[in-house]
């Protein structure tokens, strides 16, 4: 009798330990996988911003010397004492 009561019940639809270790570790992975494309991308627009600006100041100067006789701005030199 105590047999027929423990096979009457249904039984309930879930995840076992094994497959949710994997679904972890599957999402664990893409998270990895992620994360290493976002730096990759973070570390090309520095380097282009960076070229930008390097372009936007070359042809600064280049403007200036159109203006100004050809003569590029003057430079300051951090390491002459006259400067300090």
């Amino acid at each position: 009798m105590q047999m027929k009561r423990f096979s009457q019940r249904r039984r309930i639809a879930a995840f076992t330990l094994n497959e949710l270790l994997v679904i972890i570790a599957v999402a664990m992975a893409l998270a990895v996988l992620a994360v290493s494309a976002l730096a990759k991308a973070k570390a090309k627009a520095r380097k282009i911003s960076c070229t930008c600006n390097l372009k936007q100041a070359g042809l600064s100067f280049r403007i200036f010397a159109e203006d100004h006789a050809d003569l590029f701005p003057m430079g300051v030199s951090t390491n002459n004492p006259l400067n300090r």
